[in-house]
């Protein structure tokens, strides 16, 4: 179960949140929804990243693991009014090798494409943006139904 996790707190004086409720539908689907949403992004950026040119000697010794431990585990966890969603690896299919590639092994460096890339897919800002814009639209497609 990877450790990451997307969070969407639900706060009662959110312009979005005061819509929703307006519009009758249900808080904590649409929540879901956008969470889900946000997912399929990161689950895709993932993909397309953990492709062999990324690895270590151009992945030479990859057998494609990596790219089939990426969690696709949809559901969402609550805690009172704060929503998660956990993105990355999963470690119970063999996610040891993001380890490896994004901190290195003890007798090896961390993999450089790989490590940029796949660490701003999980830990980067600009993804981090894109998935709040996400989470917005997807709201937004939901009020406008």
């Amino acid at each position: 179960m990877p450790r990451n996790k997307v969070d969407f707190v639900i706060a009662k004086d959110d312009v979005l949140m005061q819509a929703i409720e307006r519009a009758g539908k249900d808080i904590r689907e649409v929540t879901e929804k956008a969470l889900k949403s946000c997912k399929q992004y990161v689950n895709s950026q993932l993909a397309k990243d953990s492709v062999k040119p990324n690895y270590p000697h151009q992945g030479l010794y990859s057998d494609g693991t990596l790219k089939n431990s990426i969690d696709n585990n949809f559901s969402v966890e609550w805690e009172g009014m704060k929503a998660g969603i956990r993105i990355g690896y999963d470690f119970s299919k063999s996610g040891m090798e993001s380890i490896i590639i994004l901190r290195g092994a003890p007798n090896r460096e961390p993999s450089i494409p790989a490590v940029k890339k796949i660490n701003d897919d999980i830990y980067g800002k600009r993804h981090q943006k894109k998935c709040l814009k996400i989470q917005e639209e997807t709201i937004l497609k939901i009020l406008q139904r």
